[in-house]
């Protein structure tokens, strides 16, 4: 998932909030408009993503993600979490997974930011 822009809004290339879910084995290319309760990316490169927060990846109100064999690189957030943000969701597990030349511009966690995460 590359080069995606989330215009003022969050998650540039994936964003989660609790209304379906996604697995992502490398190969998929949801729409800016997808919104999920669970996403699970593997073997994937989120590259060059943009968004006001979580550059790449968005998980908030119980939503939850798990980001297995992967690499974030080069994503950028106005505000927080370069790579990834994630507010009161409801899990996020990282494995085996890179964060890689990410960028918060204007606040929290250049790579991850997380904020009342069950």
């Amino acid at each position: 998932l590359r080069g995606n822009v989330a215009s003022g809004g969050q998650g540039g290339a994936l964003f989660a909030d609790g209304s379906g879910s996604l697995s992502s084995d490398g190969s998929a290319s949801p729409s800016q408009s997808d919104q999920f309760d669970q996403i699970v990316v593997a073997g994937s490169v989120l590259e060059g993503n943009a968004a006001r927060d979580g550059g790449a990846l968005y998980v908030q109100d119980a939503a939850s993600a798990s980001l297995l064999s992967s690499r974030f690189q080069r994503n950028i957030a106005a505000r927080h979490g370069g790579a990834l943000a994630a507010a009161r969701c409801g899990g996020l597990l990282l494995n085996a997974t890179n964060v890689i030349d990410c960028t918060a511009a204007g606040g929290h966690g250049g790579g991850l930011y997380a904020w009342g995460c069950g």
